[in-house]
């Protein structure tokens, strides 16, 4: 089909940066499931170093380096991991080891061993060489032999191909950006879209969408992923043992979307969707436990809320939304929520998803320079009890954003108004049909191009801020 089995990845140029500018640190990538983690960290490593050693810690690999742990042991007779010459211990496990920054190794599924996690001061400290490590955080979290080794860590995380990932595929990136820059629409982006909003951007269902064009086939491999998903899942909850709970779960997510609800009680409004839907058996904190896991393996995400676009107001955590657009289309389809709706929703996830590329990473420690929080944010304006799909606010009183998601969904203006109170100082509307324009104040454009945003958050005016040591 002259496509590649190999997908250009946007973070590998924040690979880049750790093997370049983070020298000290040992890199955790975090992602969901078969996002391709490993995949794109094997290409990296033999790409950009000279000695590449891998193991996993779930596989053979593994199981061979923890009898290196153990021999090692045995000839330190027995003293604590730590006080070995970790030099030796890796030149045991593979004779070609190097220490050098030349040489990187990749230990996978870390969570399978405390003893090895717990190594990794050591290795940062003690050695040249690079590391990089990936598992489950949760799993880490949940066993109290892990420690956290602060300030030897970088974080990083992968999520499933962007649309724009996506389009580059076809050789349409630099299209969609010379149509953003015209303000004008596209029909093919718009088809591959739509084909996108339906599959999502797993690699191994984008693979069978291109061997077989069958959006069909890609939901089957879809369902594979997340039934992988949720029987892995359930060896760390004694509470659940029902593979369907996480399913309702994933689906009480999806009720809440079309609910639009919003605040402090999630947890207790899935516990009661879940219960009405016929599982009586998840309790409160069974549920938190479980929702932070899907959240820690990279399967939802939350968006903060705040008052009148007020930043000062801000309410963590109010919103749930899928981090991949083929899971959140393939719960809401097992709804009853109308077609109209789901399509709105899955439109607002779409937004969801680009905004949490660009603004909000939550790796290497990039906390940014420009934009206020952690997480995607919207608001309510109180005076009309009307909502607002996203707000992006720029730090030092930079400018604030509004976005409204328009996809089939009947909704209040809240935009316009707020954008006519001051509130905000801009406003995008995303709207499923239409050639786009713009005013002043208002940008309109087609949904498909929410990728190519490029908000400027300096204001003309604004207060240089100096910072002295």
């Amino acid at each position: 089909m002259g496509w590649a089995m190999y997908f250009k990845r946007e973070i590998w140029k924040k690979l880049l940066f750790w093997k370049n500018e983070q020298k000290q640190v040992t890199l955790e990538v975090h992602g969901a499931r078969q996002v391709g983690k490993t995949f794109i960290l094997k290409k990296f490593c033999q790409s950009e170093f000279e000695n590449f050693i891998y193991m996993n810690m779930a596989e053979k690999s593994g199981r061979d380096f923890l009898v290196s742990i153990a021999e090692m042991q045995e000839k330190y007779h027995k003293r604590e991991v730590e006080s070995f010459h970790v030099f030796d211990l890796l030149k045991g496990y593979d004779p070609a080891f190097e220490d050098s920054e030349n040489t990187v190794v990749v230990i996978d599924e870390i969570q399978e061993s405390a003893e090895v996690y717990n190594l990794i001061r050591e290795f940062t400290r003690g050695l040249r060489a690079r590391f990089i490590v990936t598992g489950s955080y949760l799993g880490k979290v949940l066993d109290k032999e892990f420690f956290l080794p602060v300030g030897d860590l970088a974080t990083l995380t992968v999520h499933s191909l962007s649309f724009l990932e996506y389009l580059d595929i076809f050789g349409l990136k630099e299209v969609q950006a010379e149509c953003y820059k015209q303000k004008k629409p596209d029909e093919a982006i718009k088809k591959h879209f739509e084909i996108y909003l339906r599959i999502g951007g797993y690699p191994a269902v984008i693979k069978k969408y291109l061997q077989t064009g069958s959006v069909s086939e890609c939901r089957k491999v879809l369902t594979h992923i997340i039934d992988m998903f949720i029987s892995e899942s359930l060896r760390y909850f004694s509470e659940i043992n029902d593979f369907d709970v996480f399913r309702d779960l994933m689906s009480a997510i999806t009720i809440l979307a079309a609910k639009e609800k919003q605040g402090t009680n999630l947890i207790e409004d899935v516990v009661n969707i879940v219960a009405k839907r016929g599982t009586n058996r998840l309790s409160k904190d069974t549920a938190s436990k479980a929702i932070a896991w899907l959240r820690t393996s990279g399967i939802i995400g939350y968006a903060t809320k705040l008052i009148d676009g007020d930043a000062l107001s801000q309410v963590s955590h109010a919103r749930f939304y899928f981090q991949d657009i083929g899971v959140a289309g393939f719960f809401m389809s097992s709804t009853g929520v109308n077609v109209s709706i789901q399509k709105g929703i899955l439109a607002e996830n779409y937004v969801y998803m680009v905004l949490r590329n660009q603004y909000y990473p939550g790796s290497l420690a990039e906390i940014s320079q420009e934009v206020i929080g952690f997480e995607p944010m919207f608001s309510v304006y109180e005076k009309t009890g009307g909502e607002l799909d996203f707000i992006v606010c720029g730090k030092f009183g930079g400018k604030k954003y509004g976005i409204e998601v328009k996809a089939g969904r009947n909704r209040a203006n809240t935009g316009r108004v707020m954008l006519n109170s001051g509130l905000i100082d801009h406003l995008y509307l995303l709207e499923g049909v239409t050639s786009g324009g713009e005013t002043d104040c208002t940008t309109t454009l087609p949904l498909y191009l929410a990728d190519q945003l490029e908000l400027q958050f300096h204001m003309e005016g604004q207060m240089e801020l100096f910072f002295f040591s």
